[in-house]
């Protein structure tokens, strides 16, 4: 039985620096006023001094969150509706199905598991930005007719409404890079097979996040990697006593074992494969944003070349030739 967790005392404070380190790394880089040449956005305001934590919890305006990035191409009401619509059907499906019938034919027994923790998560977050969609449509309007005559530091929306969406973006990175290493990992490791509660569990997750990245017109913040690698150390420190103290007979993961010396070269491993996930949504995000971007010039030089454009002009052209020459001189 000892030989079980022979590396268990070892991996534990092992763990815990791996992770000071990489969290290290990161404020390091993105507490500085400038990281890799770039000038960092710092929310300033009031004149008053932010705290660290303050910075890294800080994200983009609410309106980030409700709108869509088709917004351009398809109207305001088309494309926050669109969006709407897809976070009710997506918690529902993964609240309602995925969630609730893991439970209720396992009894809880699986909640052990790391999977049934992103789509925990994933369920949160679905429900919670579809809070703030049904917010951001409602208020739309009013926020279109204010925006304009807002002061420079301030927001239409309230602090804790503004701050409740930060707290949506935060999820939103943490849920796709974590649904994107669940996938990865339970395909390519764990179980290859296509079968019913395998594409639910594992798939369907990593699926409806690209489906809400194309959607969605948030930007992921690379100093929220911080908070993925958090949550990914708040399960470990749930499984470690309940391994070690018997409530399970084993490991959930076979990487997760502490029997042998590999699970240092593992663990290390998986923080990796973590941080390779969250710029694998980084990159998806950005390349996202480089094909709206160029429908977008697409669509506005199509309308500027547009026969029904140039028939306009014109028209207002003949329409000037055609004037009392009396009446060119005065406008001239």
């Amino acid at each position: 039985m000892m030989s079980k967790f022979k590396y268990l005392g070892g991996i534990i404070p092992f763990t815990f620096v791996i992770v000071l380190i990489v969290i290290s790394i990161v404020v390091f880089l993105f507490s500085r006023p400038t990281c890799c040449g770039k000038k960092q956005v710092i929310p300033v305001g009031d004149g008053k001094e932010f705290s660290l934590w303050q910075r890294f919890c800080y994200g983009h305006p609410y309106e980030c969150v409700y709108e869509s990035s088709w917004k351009n191409l398809l109207g305001d009401d088309i494309s926050m509706y669109l969006l709407l619509l897809w976070r009710v059907a997506c918690f529902c499906y993964f609240f309602g199905i995925v969630f609730l019938w893991n439970y209720s034919l396992s009894g809880g027994d699986n909640a052990h598991y790391f999977t049934l923790w992103n789509i925990d998560l994933i369920s949160a977050y679905y429900f919670l930005a579809m809070i703030a969609s049904m917010i951001g449509v409602f208020n739309h309007k009013g926020y279109l007719q204010q925006k304009d005559s807002l002061l420079e530091n301030s927001s239409y929306w309230s602090q804790p409404l503004t701050q409740f969406g930060y707290a949506i973006q935060i999820l939103y990175e943490i849920t796709g890079s974590t649904a994107f290493f669940v996938t990865v990992v339970a395909f390519g490791s764990l179980n290859p097979h296509f079968v019913f509660w395998n594409v639910n569990d594992h798939f369907m997750t990593s699926m409806s996040i690209l489906v809400e990245i194309f959607l969605n017109r948030m930007i992921v913040r690379w100093e929220h990697l911080i908070f993925t690698i958090l949550w990914a150390f708040m399960y470990l420190i749930f499984i470690w006593p309940l391994v070690a103290m018997g409530d399970l007979s084993d490991w959930p993961y076979f990487f997760l074992a502490t029997d042998t010396a590999t699970v240092f070269p593992w663990y290390i491993g998986l923080v990796v494969i973590l941080i390779l996930f969250y710029f694998v949504l980084w990159l998806i995000v950005w390349l996202k944003e480089l094909l709206i971007e160029s429908l977008e010039s697409k669509y506005l030089v199509v309308n500027a070349n547009s026969p029904t454009k140039r028939l306009n002009e014109r028209d207002v052209e003949l329409q000037h030739a055609e004037e009392p020459e009396s009446l060119q001189s005065n406008v001239l």
